[in-house]
């Protein structure tokens, strides 16, 4: 079975059991080449010009394993979007020409190709519970430049050729050491440059290199891989080849595309954080304008408390004068007529009596409440 067959069944068979027949296929080819076939090991001429890293995500489960199944659940999407953060960063290091990203999940693996088409990367889906006709058209997409990210299961570890793909991203750890050698190779068909990156915790870190030991001390000569963390930079040179012409356009309208998608993203972010900012805004106006709204009512009803007690006070003094008044008058008319009295007793010879004092007499009690 040539490898075009074993693509053939892969992506035209009926949905699993297609990538399974194709994995059987090419681990028979790999096992009956010499050097165990191009992908068989890391001494095979696929993987020489590939470059292995890993990329390290924190995980705060590395040292507990008592917590119940909820916080199990929520650590594992955490740990999926911290991955998927890291992936974004490896693409921002390495400007490649095409890369295919493995995750055995294909919930997962679909997901994050819906997340990478939102952020403006050209990126399509394969796995093998897809229609036949999807399947072929994903590939197709990549092999017309057209898609520049491919999220895979391991349905396309083995058996199919994308010459342009210079970058692998793993964001989990294969079953076996030859699944992760297959993914690798992706990078390094026909022998030009690329970089693969595993995205791991410290726990995955570990099985990883032991999965990769596994072996290597057979007859056949073959050293372990020796996995080094992804630099802060990447140099252009490991992973980097010569594009054709209209391949080169292709890419710069690819990326042009993705930029400008991302710039506009970028816009509409500022746009709703502007208009948050405006929302929030108005409402710390209406919330400055009502306290002073009520400062001004409570200084308005302290003013009239105030004024009401003045007038309280100026009502009760007036009563008070005006009583006064009416008792001194009333006096003063009764000193008036004692005083003609007198005048008529001194003119008769009679003995004057003395006049009463003038006195003010006590307030009456129905004016004692002003």
């Amino acid at each position: 079975m040539t490898r075009r067959d074993v693509h053939e069944v892969a992506l035209c068979g009926p949905g699993p059991a297609g990538s399974q027949v194709a994995d059987r296929a090419l681990g028979e080819r790999a096992s009956s080449s010499p050097g165990g076939g191009a992908v068989a090991g890391p001494g095979g001429e696929s993987l020489r010009a590939v470059r292995q890293f890993y990329f390290l995500v924190d995980d705060d489960d590395d040292d507990d394993d008592d917590d119940d199944d909820d916080d199990d659940v929520t650590r594992a999407e955490t740990m999926r979007l911290q991955k998927e953060s890291a992936l974004r960063q490896i693409f921002d290091k390495v400007s490649f020409h095409q890369a295919v990203v493995f995750a055995r999940r294909p919930a997962w693996g679909s997901a994050v190709a819906e997340r990478l088409v939102a952020a403006g990367f050209a990126a399509e889906f394969i796995g093998g519970a897809l229609p036949q006709r999807r399947r072929m058209d994903v590939v197709a997409a990549m092999r017309a430049f057209d898609a520049r990210v491919m999220v895979s299961t391991d349905l396309t570890a083995r058996g199919v050729d994308l010459a342009r793909v210079n970058l692998v991203v793993c964001l989990d750890i294969p079953r076996d050491r030859e699944t992760y050698l297959h993914r690798v190779g992706r990078a390094g068909r026909f022998g030009a440059r690329g970089v693969a990156v595993a995205v791991v915790t410290a726990r995955e870190l570990k099985a990883l290199r032991a999965l990769l030991c596994e072996g290597v001390e057979r007859a056949d000569g073959r050293d372990a891989i020796a996995l080094e963390p992804l630099p802060k930079r990447v140099p252009a040179d490991w992973y980097e080849h010569d594009l054709s012409e209209e391949d080169g356009g292709r890419l710069e309208r690819l990326n042009a595309a993705a930029a400008a998608k991302a710039a506009a993203k970028a816009a509409k972010a500022a746009a709703k954080a502007a208009a948050k900012a405006a929302a929030l805004d108005e409402d710390a106006r209406e919330a400055v304008a009502e306290e002073e709204e009520e400062e001004e009512e409570e200084e308005e009803e302290a003013y009239d408390a105030d004024s009401h007690e003045e007038d309280e006070e100026a009502r009760m003094w007036a009563w008070r004068r005006a009583w006064a008044s009416y008792w001194w008058w009333w006096w003063r008319g009764r000193a008036d007529e004692d005083e003609e009295e007198a005048e008529d007793a001194r003119r008769r010879g009679a003995h004057a009596a003395e006049a009463p004092p003038w006195i003010v007499p006590p307030i009456h009690a129905s004016m004692r409440s002003f």
